[in-house]
């Protein structure tokens, strides 16, 4: 299984040491998605523009250490031709080829030829000329060596960023969408001295257009072929239905056409433009609901961009098949995160799932699954290979993530009105609603137990769970906020066993967030009175729960943070946010002596962060850093990486049989399940095996013994000591 590019860029960790430290705060692991901008394949790679400039990586997948960095420059709105030894980034205002060069040893070379040179895209009367497709017309330049002279023919209307503008031969098409309709606009360039443009095709709705040699393929409500060789009375010379939204079509040099529709994509046999043949259609991973990016099809490659990462496929020889290649780029966005052992999720409108073991100690984004996205009470927590999460509705959804493509729902909380704040430590969740609060036992996250409510707090707004207790916060309006303490291990209902009532002066008392170390609870709280507003932070030892006593401490800011965050421990440490840095302080018990041992810079505003064990991950901008906490200095040494196990489909792809060829540590039983591209288990092998090298052969088939059709599958095998995963493609 290919894997995606894990990082574009190095990210710059600041530590700022402003004491001595036993501990040592090292980054070492991080994860960029830099999203490209544009990207046209090259000699069998891929040419990307990003953020960061130009880089060269092989096919999209390329570990981020063997990219190829060509040009540090920074682009912006930029269109990319790659062809040849040549490649051309045109910006608006400005026109600059390159030369690019690879020598015998596999080294690149990149040479600037200036913006008095253009490259050659098309072979128009014999020479070749660069048609520049701009913001208010056309231009037609030599290429060097053949003619002296430019020329250019203005469009009828500027062209927006929404437009599209295409060029084949000598032939250009440009497409305008607005008020509802598309109006298109044929070039004809058979004279590049004395280019001529024909009349308007009206379509009624919005379309997207692609052109081979006199064939202008328009896609809508119906996929529709015109014999542009007269643009001036363009020809209608097919229209393929049933009615559906096309778009983004992209021309084979064979006539093959790929087209979205309907969040699919399809192949169409497009070699008779007056005969068009749906071929394969493959449901595209890219997230729905937005709008597709140019598809790129060249020779037996395909790549797709939607808002939130750059998606891969191949083409089987000889089949008009799509077989998913994986993906490229991610923009992982999110602000709740979660670590269980080797992998981590991040959770916005859809998870991300990590692989912190990936290749050098990179973190690497394997893939996303859809997620409703975080509502209200929103929480993110992982326990025992199970995922805990509230979804927008309100419910809590558990699911099985041992296979963390993969998921599947164990058990669902469905409570009669919305939850408002959740709060998790194994095994207790607490889930405050309105007027009450839940309690469920997850000893055994797929079978939760209801372990009671409490509804003697008359407006709980946060809870606490910390080991055997519950702290609920009661907020009620134009009085002083009190923390309800429960003692989970006192058996029956959850009994509030004590009560503290923020101090009854003239001010108004209120508790911002709450945090938990060893047998302490710590409370931020905010005292208003008219337009004065002060900070300090109370503490409850609850070392008897049923009698704690009670300390006040002036505000420390690095204490808080900010209050959206709240503090995280790792290793004794006490992890606090302020916009872009992290605040490490060492925690003796008393928030008054704590020292601070580092600062962690990061470069933009941290969205989230968790921790498992002695490490830190944090999410920012569109990166993630992970960092560790050891006892001693990092030594410059190189990483080493355990090679993880695999299973190998061979022959892949294969019709009609596949052997899937893995490791046995240990004799036992092996199980292999074949899942569908939705996630639908269709069959399952079962055997005893010895340890050593061992196989499972299938025969394409599904449980019932029927034959299952050409596509990409899912492979998932269980061993005695681990879970293995790859694809596998069928065609028949």
């Amino acid at each position: 299984m290919r894997r995606p590019l894990a990082a574009h860029f190095i990210i710059t960790v600041l530590l700022v040491a402003t004491a001595q430290a036993a501990t040592q705060l090292e980054s070492i692991g991080r994860t960029s998605d830099d999203l490209p901008l544009a990207w046209a394949p090259w000699h069998g790679k891929t040419i990307a523009i990003t953020d960061g400039g130009v880089r060269l990586v092989d096919w999209l997948f390329d570990p981020g250490d063997r990219a190829i960095d060509l040009l540090a420059t920074s682009f912006h709105e930029v269109r990319l031709v790659a062809f040849g030894d040549s490649l051309h980034i045109d910006q608006p205002g400005d026109l600059d080829g390159y030369l690019v060069t690879e020598d015998a040893y596999g080294a690149i070379r990149v040479r600037s030829r200036g913006p008095d040179w253009h490259l050659a895209s098309n072979r128009i009367a014999g020479a070749a000329w660069f048609v520049d497709l701009g913001d208010e017309d056309i231009t037609v330049y030599p290429a060097p060596g053949e003619l002296p002279a430019a020329s250019t023919v203005g469009m009828a209307t500027s062209v927006l960023p929404h437009d599209q503008a295409v060029s084949d031969g000598d032939r250009a098409a440009v497409a305008r969408r607005f008020g509802g309709q598309t109006l298109i606009q044929v070039f004809d360039l058979s004279d590049p001295l004395a280019p001529s443009g024909g009349d308007l095709v009206t379509h009624d709705e919005p379309a997207w257009i692609a052109l081979r040699g006199h064939t202008l393929v328009v896609a809508g409500s119906l996929l529709r072929t015109y014999d542009v060789s007269d643009p001036d009375d363009p020809e209608l010379l097919f229209e393929l239905g049933p009615a559906g939204e096309y778009s983004q079509p992209s021309f084979r040099d064979d006539g093959i056409l790929a087209v979205w529709r309907n969040g699919d994509i399809r192949l169409v046999d497009a070699s008779d433009p007056a005969d068009l043949r749906p071929g394969a259609t493959l449901p595209a991973v890219l997230p729905l609901g937005e709008e597709p990016w140019p598809l790129l099809l060249e020779d037996d490659r395909l790549v797709t961009r939607g808002q939130h990462g750059l998606h891969g496929y191949e083409l089987a020889a000889g089949h008009y098949v799509l077989l998913d290649a994986g993906v490229g780029w991610w923009r992982p966005e999110g602000s709740l995160l979660a670590i269980d052992g080797r992998y981590a999720y991040l959770q916005g409108d859809r998870r991300y799932v990590l692989d912190l073991h990936g290749p050098a100690g990179r973190i690497e984004v394997l893939g996303a699954v859809p997620s409703p996205p975080p509502g209200s009470g929103a929480f993110l927590s992982v326990t025992d290979g199970h995922l805990i999460y509230a979804d927008g509705s309100g419910d809590v959804v558990i699911e099985d993530v041992s296979e963390p493509l993969l998921p599947a729902e164990t058990a669902v909380i469905d409570l009669p009105s919305q939850v408002r704040e959740v709060s998790f430590d194994a095994p207790f969740l607490s889930l405050v609603r309105t007027g009450i609060v839940d309690l469920f036992d997850l000893s055994n996250p797929a079978f939760p137990q209801n372990a009671g409510f409490i509804d003697a707090v008359q407006h709980p707004t946060q809870s606490v769970v910390h080991g055997h207790l519950l702290f609920i916060l009661d907020h009620v309006n134009g009085t002083d906020d009190s923390i309800h303490i429960s003692d989970l291990s006192i058996p029956g209902p959850p009994p509030i066993v004590a009560v503290h009532d923020l101090a009854g002066d003239a001010w108004l008392h209120r508790v911002i967030q709450m945090t938990c170390r060893g047998s302490d609870l710590l409370a931020q709280v905010v005292r208003t009175q008219g337009g004065d507003v002060e900070t300090y932070t109370l503490r409850l030892d609850v070392s008897d729960p049923a009698d704690p006593v009670v300390e006040v401490f002036d505000q420390l800011h690095y204490f808080w943070g900010d209050w959206s965050q709240p503090p995280v421990e790792l290793v004794g440490l006490h992890v606090t946010v302020e916009v872009n840095n992290l605040y490490l302080n060492d925690y003796q018990g008393d928030p008054v002596t704590m020292p601070i041992l580092d600062i962690l810079q990061l470069p933009s505003r941290i969205r989230a962060m968790t921790t498992e064990g002695n490490q830190l991950l944090t999410h920012y901008d569109r990166s993630l850093v992970r960092c560790t906490v050891s006892s001693s200095p990092p030594v410059a040494a190189p990483v080493t990486v355990p090679i993880a196990p695999t299973v190998q489909a061979v022959p892949n792809p294969f019709n009609p049989r596949t052997t899937f060829a893995f490791e046995m540590s240990r004799a036992g039983e092996a199980r292999a399940e074949v899942h569908d591209l939705r996630g639908r288990r269709v069959r399952t092998l079962v055997a005893e095996l010895p340890a050593g090298p061992a196989r499972l052969t299938w025969n394409g088939a599904a449980d019932d013994g029927g034959a299952l059709p050409s596509g990409t599958y899912l492979v998932r095998v269980v061993t005695p000591e681990t879970v293995l995963t790859t694809r596998c493609a069928l065609i028949r």
